[in-house]
């Protein structure tokens, strides 16, 4: 963390954040999904601070148009311990800076 902070620029910005669980209902008219089943209730706001996707992603030379999605995994020890989350990125939203950035 320490490195990219040094690389580039620091950003903060207030955002919505939705729990990954508030589809869960949707899913389960699918096929059974493990959790709570809470609606669409799971809805907060938070101050976030670090550096941009978009700039890091610049950095590699990756492009646009070489892929489809960026994909982050990572562990969620409070509410399910052991368990493995992840969310699919569009491109078009990991390029590019946010409206309040530019």
């Amino acid at each position: 963390m320490n490195e990219l902070k040094r690389k580039f620029p620091v950003h903060t910005i207030s955002v919505a954040v939705q729990c990954a669980g508030n589809r869960r209902s949707n899913m389960a008219a699918f096929k059974s999904v493990r959790g709570l089943n809470w609606g669409t209730a799971a809805i907060s706001n938070a101050t976030w601070t670090g550096v941009k996707l978009s700039d890091v992603l610049a950095s590699t030379g990756a492009k646009e148009d070489d892929v489809e999605h960026v994909h982050f995994v990572g562990m969620h020890p409070v509410c399910q311990p052991d368990t493995l989350l992840s969310k699919n990125l569009p491109n078009e939203n990991s390029f590019h800076h946010l409206p309040q950035d530019e």
